[in-house]
């Protein structure tokens, strides 16, 4: 199966879930997330979306305990990652993205929490099809956390050689 035909079953797979099993399940990676949210201090997260593990709980326990977080913008050539002190400091981009409304971007970062559809057991993530975080995480070096459902794992997820291997893969049922 190809990489759109997989994003389209995988995105219709997350937007299956309720409601309860979506909070409670991203309650359950929140939990795995949080020795490794301890041993960080500069904390890459995206900020997310409907259907996706919910991050502003991560964010704002991030905040509780005086971790530097950077959230990404979208750029013309790809994303930058912005430290912001709350999320009052952004706004929504023209895709309905809430992203930091300054383009100073910052470096450091030590965890990135990485977004994706899917993925396989060999740590590889499929994103959305614009390869922003590929580009980004290639250059920058940081421990490479990706979050996401359980039921998204994809056998028939075949990586690229331009796709970037996670460190660690986090569900609400296992940690890889």
């Amino acid at each position: 199966m190809d990489k759109p035909s997989l994003r389209i079953k995988h995105l219709n797979l997350r937007k299956s879930l309720s409601a309860e099993d979506h909070q409670g399940f991203s309650a359950l990676i929140f939990k795995r997330l949080l020795s490794d949210l301890m041993r960080h201090e500069h904390i890459g997260i995206y900020i997310s979306m409907a259907h996706e593990v919910d991050t502003r709980k991560v964010i704002a326990w991030c905040f509780e305990h005086h971790k530097q977080v950077y959230v990404p913008k979208v750029l013309k050539d790809g994303i930058i990652f912005v430290k912001i002190q709350s999320l009052d400091e952004c706004t929504l981009n023209r895709m309905g993205i809430l992203e930091p409304i300054s383009n100073q971007a910052s470096d450091g970062i030590q965890l990135m929490i990485v977004p994706m559809l899917a993925f396989n057991e060999r740590k590889h993530r499929l994103g959305y099809g614009r390869a922003y975080y590929d580009r980004y995480l290639r250059s920058h070096a940081c421990m490479k956390v990706g979050i996401c459902y359980d039921a998204n794992l994809e056998p028939l997820f075949i990586e690229s050689t331009t796709d970037v291997k996670l460190d660690k893969i986090l569900t609400e049922k296992r940690a890889f």
